[in-house]
């Protein structure tokens, strides 16, 4: 075609704009989806990448689900374009409750996070039986919070805590040492099945 009667977009043209549904998403890089699109008889795009907020020194991912709803961006012969993200609808709405202040990201297993900037408030929701862990580049400590437990592990390099006051109302093991500061109170268990009970720093009771 003449670059003479290229543009401006005419009536002979799709429009550039428009919102469809993903029908395909490619597993593997450059992880692009093809995209249907319900109003122009539900012809299929060809394989488009997906806008993301950050590709070189800072890397970000997260594709749209196979029928999730997106605006795409298409060149006016439908050949090439770009999805530009994901498109609420009455189907799969916005979250409720929220303000203009709020981050909030809920994935489909129900676990949560959310972040206003005015309260300055952090929340991450974890759903039943999943965990959350927080570790180390080279993997020398991490904390893990689960649904029934929290494990500190730091045997590589050691823990300090530097807090004013613990106060213990259930069972604690160690197959270490233990040191007893003048302001603990609590019952602990050792890796020998012993229970030791101290009040105040000092120890009472040993069963």
């Amino acid at each position: 075609m003449p670059d003479s009667v290229r543009g401006p977009y005419t009536e002979q043209f799709h429009p550039p704009y428009r919102t469809g549904i993903v029908a395909q998403i490619e597993s593997v890089p450059p992880y692009r989806v093809r995209v249907q699109f319900p109003d122009q008889a539900n012809v299929l795009s060809w394989w488009l990448p997906v806008q993301v907020p950050k590709t070189q020194n800072d890397k970000f991912f997260w594709q749209p689900d196979i029928g999730e709803q997106v605006s795409v961006v298409m060149d006016e012969w439908d050949e090439n374009g770009i999805v530009t993200g994901s498109v609420p609808s009455q189907v799969d709405s916005a979250p409720s409750g929220l303000t203009p202040s709020d981050f909030y990201i809920q994935f489909a297993d129900g676990t949560i996070i959310q972040y206003n900037r005015v309260t300055s408030t952090l929340k991450v929701s974890i759903c039943p039986a999943g965990t959350a862990t927080i570790q180390t580049a080279d993997n020398l400590s991490s904390v893990t919070v689960g649904d029934d437990s929290v494990t500190v592990d730091s045997s590589d390099v050691g823990l300090t805590a530097e807090i004013g006051e613990i106060d213990l109302t259930g069972e604690v093991y160690t197959d270490q040492n233990l040191h007893v500061g003048s302001g603990a109170t609590g019952t602990f268990s050792t890796s020998t099945g012993q229970t030791v009970t101290v009040q105040d720093g000092i120890i009472i009771d040993i069963e």
